[in-house]
């Protein structure tokens, strides 16, 4: 028995004092024929039914026999049965406790006596047997000195110990589900309450002058010297007023333009009347009986009749003057303007519960607007007479008066007869801290926390987490704002370690980024200044994640990214797909990202991209914080990752991550790494790991990586065009480069930094730094299939490099040992050519190569894929001049590159030199601005939106491209370089383009768009018998350097054939020389199968193009050998 026979009874007469109280007050509604009357009789229901535990308390003491409606004497416990057993055995026993425990009636047999315990709130329960001479007699207006005591027979009683048993089960039950669904509707009540909040805060006062003076003057009237806001929104469709203590009135954004004067006044009117007759108050009641008696239709049928009430009697106040005067016109208005209101509700019904605010349904609607149109409001009576008080007291005085109606009393109720005993298990969190790799060093991070107000903060939580270095651990701050936790990392976990601090009641927020420039260690106690974490107040925001039919979507993850390297997440959506996103009130939202397994992936980022940081026109987005953000997932297309040697073997543990993803269409691309931490995944034991979230929109090959301890981090590039879900990736082992340092006297050299870098075929070269340990040894495990160059370069010591070797799988590499000797500085000035001025803030850049393949052999590293990639290590340094144009650097002997960009450069050897005063002379590029319009070439209307592109043919001077948008007239202004440009001009539907060439100078443009064309062609093999299927190809405009023999293909994209061997070449600008190449021939050659130009709209059918032939290899790479 999970509740006591008090508890039972006191629930059971409240559901009875309130469905009793409830009725009342339907019947009694039904004498007035006055809406408002009928709504009050209703309400005073509502509220004598908040009251019925105080009424059900007043029943609970009647029927256990507090108040003076008769004593019982009762039996009561679980072992009464054993007891009554005993009893019988032993009639010797001087004093027999028939109900044992505390709530007993002991009987003394001396005295011959029933003594009452005297606790009259005990647990009793009558036992009815045969009408014989074997009963407990009842004590009511009984001598209790003559009563007679007699023995119980427990054979009696066993048909209703069974019986009783299943009504206390039953009962157990019902009051458990009546409990659970009371918790379950305050909840709901409190988020309904808290997304109400949230939407108001997204709210904006209203701006529109019509519509705020109507409200001032209909406020007036009204409410008179009360003040009430109005707000509009941009999510709701139809006025509302929302709060109790201080309530809003809420309307639609662009109201007045909807409705005529006459019915924004009607709508106003109609809102102030609720808060002037108390309406927010009753919905109140309504929310808190439903919590209560959510499971009493008869509530459901008051609460749905008073919603109605409201509404007309709100209708028959905001329009009674009008109609009294222009009945029907100004009904037919009135009417117009509810249905107006109806039409919107039907688009926006379901965001509006999203934020906890409902509408009356669709047929309650109509019949508010049949009730306006077929009959005239009289004047609303709201003044109470004598009849309508009498009805009121009435109710009130049946409800006491039915008390002992429904009383449950405790004589026909018994407690279960039998053991009763609940067992709870609570279980423990299966979530452990975790405190790193345990091969990693052992590292102490201490710190402390400081709060928005400059002093310390005690008791804030520091939160350490990053799955990759395996850590997740937290603490708290002691009185002076100190914490210390001490973890397993290496060098490469500090910049994917994630540090923030939360104060103890959650309103200030604060994040670690100085990690980074940490040198890892034991801080030493008391240190308090190696970090310092900062908290300050947070802001809360929406994020709202639904599917491709609008439908929300539960459970899925949301995170954000702050900037690097810190993201805050992931936060599952709850049931309506929303999520509540806390971040430092100074932190930019940089992106944020949605996924779950089945539904996909989503992403919107607030950066402009690199190329259009010079867009003068163009603002960079910003997330919503006042408002709602959604994101879609649209539907997802799993891609199965498979790790393996080289012999086939699974790898599992290897930790996998997918990169970049990209929209159609957006020139910004989705860094997923600045996530990994949430979205990568180990492989198991069968080498394999599922992406289930992987978008179906993703159309271009996406990289992912593999990394596990010792074997290569080899990229692998899935292609989602060929719908497989499936990349198989294998990896190299890798091999150890090993060698000692030593000083110039031969001893052991530690803590010197020793560099490897390696290239090759592949297109990701090796780059690994490592120190010496304390006897002057140093291991680097290398990628094979590479040639290395190793590097010494510090502030103090250097040596000759090392090159011309390469690493092979399964070779051992002899050791590579390294004699110190005094670094030589390398310094001076970047200066102006023409001025003679420094230049600060430029990179400079400082380049050692190694031997290249060319003279080592090309058949000493496997080139299946025939590149013609020229294979050379380099060592690269860079630093940024200061405000005098200064640099430095640090090199060893041998031969050095010092370059700013392009051909401006300074060969440099070093042989013993300790200093060497270097300053360059670079011509400045003078930077200018271009303007311009873009037009569509037909209508000669502006285009808005459309995406300019401009590509330098001065490769080697400046950067690869800029980019621009146009704003709502057309126009465009962008800060460029002053170089001979190509510039490629599209609209936003990807259907009209152009392309020109301006000079250096040119200020201004004006560009009109043309219809697009295509081409289609089909590819075969050499001998034109079979066609190519599954072929890549790369389209785009020839674009060439002013200067030297450099091109560039730009303005296309990678195709493929298809099965058929058939292609398309889309979005062609007229008149334009397109060129279509083999990107991937065995070769290694770029072999061109078509050049195309096209008139506007035209699609240009090229027929059969059969593969041209290889070209033969030049003279030097066939005889290299001999050379």
């Amino acid at each position: 028995m999970l509740f006591s026979l008090t508890q039972l009874v006191f629930l059971l007469n409240a559901a009875g004092i309130a469905s009793l109280c409830l009725v009342v007050a339907i019947c009694l509604a039904r004498c007035f024929s006055s809406l408002p009357k009928q709504h009050g009789v209703l309400a005073t229901g509502l509220i004598v039914a908040l009251m019925t535990p105080i009424l059900a308390g007043v029943g609970t003491a009647f029927s256990l026999g507090i108040l003076p409606s008769g004593q019982v004497a009762n039996i009561s416990d679980s072992n009464s049965m054993k007891d009554l057993r005993d009893e019988e055995q032993k009639p010797e026993q001087q004093v027999t406790d028939i109900a044992t425990n505390a709530n007993s009636v002991r009987i003394d047999p001396e005295v011959n006596r029933v003594m009452p315990n005297p606790d009259p709130l005990s647990e009793l329960v009558r036992i009815s047997g045969p009408q014989d001479s074997r009963r407990v007699e009842s004590m009511q207006g009984v001598d209790s000195a003559s009563s007679p005591v007699t023995t119980l027979d427990s054979s009696s009683m066993q048909p209703t110990k069974r019986y009783l048993r299943w009504i206390f089960v039953l009962a157990d039950v019902a009051i458990v589900v009546w409990l659970l669904g009371s918790l379950v509707a305050a909840i709901r009540l409190w988020k309904s309450h808290v997304a109400c909040r949230r939407f108001l805060c997204t709210c904006r006062p209203v701006m529109a002058n019509q519509v705020r003076s109507l409200f001032e003057s209909q406020r007036q009237r009204r409410l008179a010297q009360r003040e009430v806001p109005l707000v509009e929104s941009d999510l709701l469709p139809a006025p509302v007023v929302v709060g109790v203590l201080k309530p809003v009135i809420v309307v639609p954004s662009g109201i007045e333009h909807d409705l005529t004067p006459r019915q924004l006044r009607y709508v106003l009117d109609h809102e102030l009347s609720h808060i002037r007759r108390g309406d927010p108050w009753t919905g109140a009641i309504q929310s808190l009986c439903k919590i209560l008696y959510w499971w009493n239709p008869i509530l459901a049928l008051i609460i749905r009749k008073m919603n109605v009430l409201r509404e007309m009697i709100c209708d028959d106040i905001a329009a009674s003057a009008d109609l009294a005067i222009e009945y029907p016109a100004a009904a037919k208005d009135y009417a117009n303007s509810l249905l107006r209101m109806a039409e919107r509700v039907i688009d926006a019904q379901p965001k509006a519960i999203s934020y906890g605010i409902h509408f009356l349904s669709l047929g309650e609607l109509e019949s508010r607007i049949r009730r306006i149109v077929n009959s005239k409001p009289g004047r609303v009576e709201l003044k109470m007479n004598r009849r309508f008080v009498a009805i009121l007291g009435l109710l009130a005085v049946l409800s006491v008066l039915g008390l002992p109606f429904v009383q449950i009393r405790s004589q026909a109720i018994g407690s279960p007869i039998g053991p009763s005993a609940t067992a709870i298990d609570e279980g423990e969190s299966n979530k452990t801290e975790q405190r790193g790799k345990a091969d990693a060093p052992l590292v102490t991070i201490a710190g402390r926390v400081i709060g928005a107000d400059g002093q310390p903060a005690p008791n804030a939580k520091v939160h350490a987490v990053s799955r990759f270095a395996k850590i997740d651990i937290a603490t708290t701050t002691d009185e002076r704002g100190v914490f210390e936790i001490s973890v397993r990392m290496d060098e490469k976990s500090k910049g994917i370690l994630r540090i923030s601090a939360e104060s103890s009641d959650g309103s200030m927020l604060g994040y670690c980024r100085s990690l980074q420039s940490e040198a890892p260690g034991n801080l030493a106690p008391g240190k308090l200044d190696e970090l310092e974490i900062r908290m300050e107040a947070v802001v809360s925001t929406l994020v709202k994640v639904i599917d491709a039919q609008g439908i929300p979507i539960p459970g899925a993850n949301v995170a954000c990214q702050l900037g690097y390297p810190f993201v805050t997440g992931p936060v599952p959506s709850d049931d309506r797909g929303l999520v509540s996103l806390k971040i430092p009130k100074s932190e930019s939202i940089m992106s944020v990202l949605a996924w779950k397994d089945g539904k996909g992936l989503d992403y919107k980022l607030y950066t402009l991209p690199p190329q259009q940081i010079a867009d003068r026109l163009t603002k960079r987005p910003e997330f919503p914080l006042d408002a709602l953000e959604t994101l879609t997932l649209s539907g997802a297309s799993p891609l199965t990752v498979r790790v393996k040697d080289m012999q086939g073997t699974p790898i599992p543990g290897a930790d996998t991550s997918i990169w970049l993803l990209g929209k159609k269409n957006e020139a910004t691309v989705m860094n997923l790494s600045y996530f990994g931490d949430m979205l990568a995944e180990d492989t198991d034991a069968n080498g394999q790991v599922s992406f289930d979230w992987f978008p179906n929109w993703q159309k271009e090959p996406v990289t992912v990586w593999p990394y596990v301890s010792n074997y290569v981090g080899e990229r692998g590039v899935y292609d989602p065009v060929s719908k497989t879900g499936v990349l198989d990736i294998q990896l190299q082992r890798q091999i150890p480069i090993r060698g000692t340092v030593t000083f110039p006297d031969g001893k052991p050299a530690a803590n010197i930094p020793v560099g490897a870098f390696g290239s090759g075929y592949s297109f990701d070269d090796f780059r690994e730094v490592v120190m010496t340990d304390e006897t002057g040894r140093y291991e680097i495990m290398a990628t094979p299939n590479r040639i290395y160059l190793l590097c010494i370069s510090s502030k103090e010591w250097s040596a000759p490099t090392q090159s011309g070797f390469a690493v092979l799988p399964g070779q051992e590499v002899v050791d590579h040992n390294f004699t110190l000797s005094p670094a030589t500085r390398v310094f001076g000035q970047l200066l102006n050519e023409k001025t003679g001025e420094p230049i600060s803030g430029e990179q400079v850049l400082l380049q050692t190569q190694g031997i290249p393949l060319t003279d080592m052999g090309d058949d000493i590293l496997p080139n299946p894929e025939k590149s013609r990639r020229w294979v050379c290590p380099l060592f690269q340094q860079g630093a940024t001049t200061g405000k005098d144009g200064e640099f430095e650097f640090f090199v060893g002997v041998g031969d050095h590159n010092l370059f700013v960009q392009g051909p401006y450069s300074k060969k440099i050897t070093i042989s013993d030199q300790r200093e060497i005063k270097i300053d360059l002379q670079i011509p400045m590029a003078e930077k200018i601005v271009l303007t311009g319009t873009v037009f569509d070439g037909e209508t000669m209307e502006p285009v808005v939106g459309a995406i300019l592109e401009g590509v330098s043919r001065d490769f080697s001077r400046f950067e690869p491209s800029w980019r621009a948008t146009t704003t709502e007239d057309g126009s465009f202004e962008i800060e460029r370089f002053a170089a001979s440009t190509v510039v490629h001009i599209v609209d936003p539907s990807g259907q009209r383009g152009a392309i020109i060439e301006i000079d250096a100078d040119e200020p201004q443009l004006s560009i009109p768009l043309f219809k697009l064309g295509a081409a289609k062609g089909r590819l075969l093999t050499n001998d034109g018998t079979k066609p190519r299927s599954e072929v890549k190809l790369l389209y785009g405009v020839r674009i060439t350097d002013k200067d030297v023999p450099l091109s560039s293909d730009r303005f296309g994209k990678i195709i493929s054939t298809d099965a058929n061997g058939e292609f398309t070449i889309p979005n062609l600008v007229p008149n334009w020389d397109y060129s279509c190449t083999l990107t991937e021939d065995r070769s290694g050659y770029i072999i061109e199968i078509a050049k195309v130009s096209v008139s506007p709209g035209e699609t240009k059918i090229l027929g059969d193009r059969k593969t041209p032939e290889t070209p033969k290899p030049l003279f030097r790479q066939r005889f290299r050998k001999q050379l």
